[in-house]
């Protein structure tokens, strides 16, 4: 969902952020700012790799409560 709003962001600002738009975001969201820059990094770098962007969680199934 965050990658969708910056995405969206980006494209309506000519594929530029201003200074806060990545501070705002994660604002939004509750996180920090690392985490949306490095979820937009890993998404630039599929793009560039000419993959479908898959930004979701690579911990799913490996963390959280054993039985």
């Amino acid at each position: 969902v965050a990658y969708v709003a910056m995405h969206t962001l980006c494209m309506s600002r000519g594929g530029k952020f201003k200074r806060d738009d990545k501070k705002n975001i994660a604002d939004f969201f509750g996180v920090g700012v690392w985490n949306i820059q490095r979820i937009w990094k890993k998404a630039m770098e599929q793009i560039a790799e000419g993959l479908d962007v898959d930004v979701s969680s690579q911990r799913k199934g490996n963390c959280g409560r054993k039985p």
